[in-house]
């Protein structure tokens, strides 16, 4: 007995000071061992990470050890005692990261007890894709959508902003440019492409994003709260003092056309007082569509078009569907006690199938309301809502009947001398009669007559 306890008490002293990183889980997903070569791959140290729980959400904040902790939580069907290998990123805490391959083993002390889960880290950027284990070339939302946050954390400082569309690309930029500005922005987009999310994303890449963001619906609130609360922020003297989150920041005017026009001309005036105007309250402006320039006064509408993001509709994005419903799935994990893995292959072919008339917030309503349904560790068509189902079944109706293409010259002829066949019918054939009933001179109705092919 002496011998096996020195003999576990060896294993684990080697197992801990080994450079391949290793690291062990309990049933209920929490960290029990975290070696040395974890410690060298992600820069983190066992005391911060042994006793924390691991959810199936990726996280590319390099200070978060949920950066660690998500990438380290192998899918449900391990812990049924299948062992899986997975391809993942591994984030390092100074914000690198490099390919890795996770192997996990499902270890069971006794029959019928839950499994705890052995875990291997090796390098997967050398290995040749037919030395990979089966499950390693397997298509993986999760990695995929780990590389994609990654990627954009690096180079824009932000990973909400999910897809890969040029279009998306696009948003990002502005973003970017925007942040950097202190020009008005008018963000346009269809009813749930996220305008809100963009604007907020601008406000926390800029120099004001310690201050507070303030969105305010032109359309919901009457004249006279909307009068009251713009005044009190474009009071300078209301403001000084205070911590920077009490401090207004950013304005959002969510569909700018609806302000009464005193108040457009009360925001033009401030914004055309002076830079510092703009730099201690940021306009952004939002809207389904730039209102047109006879709603508003010249020099509001010239204010909140100086700089204008289109957001692209769901529908328009459909090689980003898959990884954005992973990044929704992956949203509701955290904390969770119960984790879903992904989506079964049919749901997410109806995913691509579906036209999203509301954009990416129904998508993100569809796979809240499936996950809640969900009992498996995959999301499958039962689990999808009433609501989605009924809209796929109302898609497959079919479009309306594309109308033949007319001949305008004919169909107008064809008027014209039905008319003057009337005109003559009422005069008898009396001609200065008929031109006088169509309108005409009695020339201009003989002429007509003879090109449209009228007996006199």
């Amino acid at each position: 007995m002496a011998k096996a306890s020195r003999a576990r008490r060896g294993l684990l002293r080697w197992l801990s000071a080994t450079t391949t990183p290793v690291f062990l889980l309990d049933a209920r997903r929490v960290v029990l061992f975290f070696n040395q070569g974890c410690e060298q791959l992600t820069g983190w140290s066992a005391g911060d990470v042994i006793g924390k729980t691991c959810d199936f959400a990726t996280v590319s904040d390099p200070e978060d050890d949920a950066s660690v902790t998500g990438r380290i939580c192998p899918p449900e069907r391990v812990f049924s005692g299948e062992p899986f290998h997975v391809k993942r990123r591994m984030l390092h805490r100074d914000g690198s990261a490099s390919l890795k391959l996770l192997h996990f083993f499902p270890i069971a002390e006794s029959d019928g007890d839950p499994p705890r889960i052995l875990g291997v880290i090796t390098d997967a950027a050398n290995l040749p894709q037919d030395d990979l284990p089966l499950h390693a070339k397997d298509g993986d939302l999760h990695a995929e959508l780990s590389a994609l946050q990654d990627e954009l954390r690096g180079r824009y400082g932000t990973d909400t902003i999910i897809g890969a569309a040029a279009s998306v690309e696009r948003v990002r930029r502005q973003i970017e440019a925007a942040a950097r500005t202190e020009v008005c922005v008018l963000i346009e987009g269809e009813a749930g492409s996220g305008r809100e999310h963009v604007a907020r994303s601008i406000h926390a890449a800029s120099d004001q994003r310690l201050r507070a963001f303030i969105p305010v619906d032109c359309e919901l609130l009457p004249a006279f709260e909307l009068k009251r609360l713009i005044r009190r922020l474009i009071d300078e003297e209301g403001h000084e003092g205070g911590p920077p989150n009490f401090q207004p920041g950013t304005l959002l005017l969510k569909q700018p056309g609806a302000l009464p026009r005193e108040l457009q001309q009360t925001l033009a005036d401030f914004y055309a007082s002076g830079d510092s105007r703009r730099r201690r309250l940021r306009l952004i402006a939002a809207a389904t569509k730039v209102p047109p320039r006879e709603e508003m006064i010249d020099e509001y509408y010239f204010l909140l078009t100086e700089m204008t993001i289109e957001l692209p509709p769901l529908r328009n994005r459909e090689a980003d569907i898959d990884v954005l419903a992973q990044f929704f799935l992956e949203q509701t994990n955290r904390h969770a006690e119960r984790q879903a893995n992904g989506f079964s292959p049919d749901v997410l072919a109806e995913f691509r199938r579906y036209n999203w008339p509301g954009n990416v917030a129904e998508l993100k309503a569809v796979v809240e309301e499936a996950r809640a349904a969900c009992t498996t560790a995959q999301i499958g068509l039962h689990d999808l809502p009433f609501r989605f189902r009924t809209g796929i079944e109302a898609q497959g109706v079919g479009p309306s009947l594309v109308p033949e293409p007319i001949d305008l010259e004919a169909v107008l002829s064809e008027v014209e001398a039905d008319h003057i066949r009337w005109a003559l019918r009422i005069a008898k054939d009396n001609k200065a009669h008929a031109a006088r009933l169509l309108g005409l001179t009695r020339p201009r109705l003989y002429r007509r007559m003879e090109a449209l092919g009228i007996a006199d």
